[in-house]
Order: C-alpha cells, then sequence, then structure tokens
C-alpha cells in the first residue's frame, strides 16, 4: 500500500480526481471489499472534497 498511498496524496496535492482500480478480482483469495475498505480509509476525511470521496472503482480480472 505505500505505492498506493503516495499515489494518492500527489493526486490530491494536485487537487486531481482520481480513479481505483482493484486487479485480480477473479482470484479464489481475492478480498475485494478489504481492498476497498483499506483504499478508502487511505483518503483523509478532513481535507478532502465530497467530489473526491466519490470516486470512480473499477475492477480488473483475467480475461478467459
Amino acid at each position: 500500500m505505500p505505492q498506493t498511498r503516495y499515489v494518492l496524496a500527489r493526486a490530491m496535492r494536485r487537487n486531481l480526481a482520481y480513479i481505483v482500480v482493484i486487479n485480480k478480482i477473479d482470484r479464489k483469495d481475492a478480498r475485494v471489499a478489504d481492498v476497498l475498505r483499506l483504499t478508502r480509509d487511505l483518503v483523509p476525511r478532513p481535507r478532502t472534497t465530497a467530489e473526491q470521496l466519490d470516486f470512480p472503482v473499477l475492477y480488473g480480472r483475467k480475461e478467459p
């Protein structure tokens, strides 16, 4: 998660919109809900606008 934290902080400093991509959701050991919760926990609430809290989430999987 250090890379995620770094990229998120840079985007927020520049007031950029961001998109969360959760990859490999087709694996048996995928923890999609946990990963999304952990990612949301990285967003500092006091410095965040409502628009930034409503970020899109894309889910990736391996093609059959």
